[in-house]
């Protein structure tokens, strides 16, 4: 059917789809989509009714027919074109007539990766910019399909140096202007502004990919300044209800949501589309309405989020966890971002892969789609178990460079990447709060997942007692907390607090806190006992480094790294 949303593309086609390695390319899953078939030749022989197949499986129904039996008219009854396929007019097959050749409108999906999409694609990812001279590059893709960061690391800084910053202006940094359209749209996502621009990450942090770094909020812990995103040009148009999106991508701070991908008018609340982390559901697919929105929960584990809406609602397809909602408006939507252009929100996201599909895609193409993202992006399901983290900003990494708090440390410790890590501890948190959010951030996590393995880390009361939480309240939000855990089928795992640079009664607080926790009747499976590490316990008020950082109050990514062996020495045998 012909898509009026969207102005059409008359294309070249150039050959069969590929595979790189025997996974096909997530765009090669997804194809074309064609709207329309004009005759360039009507040829001769044809009757009303006839079916005409193109290269691609495209097929044309013959409408009207014309002086010599030649086709005059025809309507697209499979729109779906899985190959670049041959040079146009196209060439039509038929066991009538004979002779007949169209030109072709279609819509393609954007395409935006850390690697190759398609085999139809033959430029480069990304072109990046260094922060210091504002000089220019294209990256490339190499035959392996893989991004080349040997031009990238010589045009800007090795990953080693890179790894260590602390803030985007700590030195060098590869600032990502243009992220290119894999899809042939030329649907280029773009970022003038040098201050605004994202980043890309030292390290492989999706599996064999580098991911492009979005920084949205600005603060410890964080990549300054806030709001780096990069603008989707007009171009980029679907009809609410009536989409794809699939994302790779990683939400790890929680301040507040933040964008993975946006369409439409987001920041001024009209119809808009988004991927964050701050909903209800683990996912959540939602087409027009006042500022509606997609969401996922934050994870620092990789999730490979494929969502289709349609007119009869919402179907959220997260490799086989299915659900509906109900439906928006059927407005058309253009535009948006990649990454988060203000509102107020703000979160730190890394991205690999980006598609924006204008049509539903059915089940078993969602299936595929993701499947095809999980293995040309290297990665592994998380089927072994599931750990959320609720706590304060002495979990969410504050301090310490991105991506080096502890329990990201943990997880790379205990070397299990089919585990999800979903941090939702926030800074400025109370773990009174995290528990009243049961149901936002763990609850649907632990019942959406079939993995044998499921624990949730309390960790907090600093911020609680700072509103005038006692010890013993504190101790009963903990015990809430467990029986939670519980009830979902999670092992609870308490953390016995360090004793920051506080004062002395808040001090004696959490140490009431602590010994509580150590009891069986708080209800804890297992305790991390970081109390007990004098180095993270000084009461003479200097906290030096390297463990603490200067406000000696959160800890440097040599405190987290300890933090998280001792962590990893307790959950570790738990996922046994």
């Amino acid at each position: 059917m012909a898509c009026p949303f969207k102005a059409p593309q008359v294309i070249t086609l150039l050959g069969a789809l590929g595979t790189l390695g025997a996974t096909p390319l997530p765009l090669d899953v997804i194809g074309l989509y064609v709207t329309a078939a004009s005759p360039v030749a009507g040829g001769t022989g044809y009757r009303v009714d006839d079916i005409l197949t193109l290269p691609g499986g495209v097929t044309l129904t013959v409408a009207k027919v014309g002086a010599d039996a030649r086709v005059d008219e025809v309507v697209v009854t499979q729109p779906l074109m899985h190959a670049c396929g041959p040079n146009e007019p196209v060439a039509a097959q038929s066991a009538e007539g004979s002779g007949a050749t169209f030109s072709l409108t279609w819509l393609a999906p954007t395409g935006y990766g850390t690697r190759q999409l398609t085999r139809c694609y033959s430029g480069p990812a990304l072109t990046v910019q260094r922060s210091d001279t504002d000089a220019a590059l294209p990256i490339g893709l190499l035959a392996d399909g893989g991004l080349d960061t040997a031009a990238l690391d010589r045009f800007t800084v090795p990953a080693q140096t890179l790894r260590g910053y602390a803030t985007f202006d700590a030195g060098v940094t590869p600032r990502v202007s243009l992220w290119h359209d894999q899809g042939g749209g030329g649907n280029d996502a773009v970022q003038p502004d040098a201050q605004q621009r994202p980043t890309l990450t030292a390290d492989r942090l999706h599996g064999n990919s580098r991911a492009v770094l979005f920084d949205a909020h600005g603060g410890a812990g964080d990549w300054d300044p806030a709001n780096t995103f990069l603008t989707l040009p007009a171009g980029v148009a679907l009809q609410a209800n009536h989409f794809t999106l699939a994302v790779i991508g990683a939400a790890t701070s929680v301040f507040a949501p933040a964008a993975f991908v946006a369409v439409g008018d987001i920041a001024g609340k009209n119809v808009g589309l988004e991927f964050g982390h701050y909903s209800a559901q683990p996912t959540a697919c939602d087409g027009a309405g006042d500022n509606a929105y997609a969401a996922v929960v934050p994870t620092e584990t990789p999730a490979v989020i494929v969502c289709t809406a349609d007119a009869h609602g919402k179907v959220i397809d997260m490799l086989g966890t299915t659900s509906t909602a109900v439906g928006g408006n059927d407005s058309p939507l253009s535009g948006g971002s990649l990454g988060l252009s203000g509102e107020g929100r703000s979160g730190l996201v890394n991205l690999t892969a980006a598609i924006i599909v204008p049509w539903p895609l059915d089940a078993a193409t969602r299936a595929a789609l993701g499947a095809s993202l999980q293995g040309s992006f290297g990665l592994t399901p998380p089927t072994q178990g599931v750990i959320v983290v609720l706590g304060d900003s002495h979990s969410d990494g504050s301090g310490a460079p991105f991506q080096q708090g502890w329990p990201h440390q943990m997880i790379t410790l205990l070397g299990r990447n089919d585990v999800q890590l979903v941090n939702g501890a926030r800074y400025g948190g109370r773990l009174a709060t995290a528990i009243e959010q049961w149901k936002q951030y763990a609850q649907p996590n632990l019942l959406a997942s079939a993995a044998a393995h499921k624990i949730v880390i309390l960790q907090g009361g600093y911020n609680d007692q700072l509103y005038g939480q006692s010890a013993n309240e504190i101790i009963a939000t903990y015990q809430r907390g467990a029986v939670l855990a519980h009830m979902a089928g999670a092992k609870a795992v308490c953390v016995a607090n360090v004793l920051r640079n506080a004062p002395a009664v808040t001090n004696h607080a959490i140490a009431q806190v602590n010994a509580a926790l150590r009891q069986p009747l708080a209800g804890c499976d297992a305790v991390i006992d970081w109390a007990s590490v004098p180095a993270f316990n000084q009461q003479s008020g200097t906290y030096p480094p390297p463990l603490f950082a200067a406000d000696r109050v959160h800890l440097t990514a040599e405190g987290q790294a300890r933090q998280a062996r001792l962590a990893a020495e307790v959950i570790g045998p738990l996922l046994r």
